[in-house]
């Protein structure tokens, strides 16, 4: 069976006393240097949409963290699945699916992708799957949906593109899998309607997969 990197289950009780704890140094270095397994959707449900897998990509998250009075750098390797159509109509819709690693010291949540609010996550969202600039955003909806036997709140956005006047639709959501956050994106013009192809290609995520 294919199965992930455990991490350690030490660094709490390590920040906890500091005193007395040698391996500090070494136990943070190992838990803020992480890796997530890659997702993607059941091809299947992908076949059933009409989308087509274009990238399947890791890429290196770095950033300092704080943690008891010192700065530490926090590595984090994501990995981003991409799925677009070819038609004309739909040019600029596509499905992205990003897996970043859970990282916790002390109880506390070090992963920035856990600490985004909504709008902020969807702007990483953006940004990282290179989709279309967008502005204005505004909520106009929330549903459920189930990913990987879970309920999963999905929160539709819309919002103006920043080169061009066309109305976007976004759909957001995320969940923690097997170590794992997941975070997927839906972006279509509004003139086109694929709530439900989005909710398709969200029900058929698998996760882990083999890597590239």
């Amino acid at each position: 069976m294919y199965t992930r990197r455990t991490a350690l289950g030490t660094v709490g009780a390590c920040v906890a006393a500091l005193a007395g704890c040698s391996r500090l140094d070494e136990t943070l270095d190992e838990a803020l240097d992480r890796e997530a397994e890659p997702a993607a959707v059941e091809a299947s449900a992908a076949a059933a949409t009409g989308l087509a897998q274009t990238a399947l990509t890791d890429q290196l998250y770095e950033q300092t963290v704080d943690i008891a009075d010192e700065s530490w750098e926090l590595r984090l390797q994501n990995w981003l699945t991409q799925y677009t159509t070819g038609a004309t109509e739909t040019s600029a819709a596509g499905f992205s699916l990003l897996t970043t690693p859970t990282v916790s010291v002390a109880g506390q949540a070090v992963n920035p992708f856990r600490q985004f609010d909504r709008e902020r996550l969807l702007q990483a969202m953006v940004e990282r799957a290179d989709a279309v600039p967008v502005e204005s955003i505004e909520t106009v909806g929330r549903r459920t949906v189930t990913v990987l036997d879970e309920s999963v709140p999905v929160e539709a956005f819309r919002a103006d593109g920043e080169q061009e006047s066309v109305q976007f639709r976004l759909h957001l959501g995320d969940r923690t899998h097997d170590g794992d956050i997941l975070v997927f994106l839906g972006v279509h013009p509004a003139v086109v309607e694929m709530t439900e192809t989005i909710d398709t290609l969200a029900e058929g995520i698998a996760h882990p997969v083999e890597r590239p």
